[in-house]
């Protein structure tokens, strides 16, 4: 069933179908409380990505090799100030 102005349905399903497919563990032990579980990952999901040090480095890496694409190395020098 899909409600319609239910804001967050995407995230709801991506948690059970990741849930459902690891059978409802959390590391190596069953899942308790899963409201309280859904709530951090709905608190996450809000949260916006952070680049890595090393994806950054992957980043200048890939300049490099492809020399002019002056596109990728703008959003690239973004993410890095971002980030620093």
């Amino acid at each position: 069933m899909k409600e319609k102005d239910f804001p967050y349905q995407d995230e709801a399903e991506r948690y059970f179908n990741y849930y459902e497919s690891n059978g409802w563990m959390v590391g190596k032990n069953k899942m308790k409380k899963w409201k309280n579980s859904v709530s951090m990952w709905i608190s996450r999901s809000d949260r916006p990505k952070r680049t890595s040090p090393k994806a950054v480095s992957n980043q200048e890496a890939a300049i490099a090799k492809q020399g002019s694409d002056d596109r990728l190395r703008d959003e690239i020098l973004e993410n890095m100030e971002r980030f620093a």
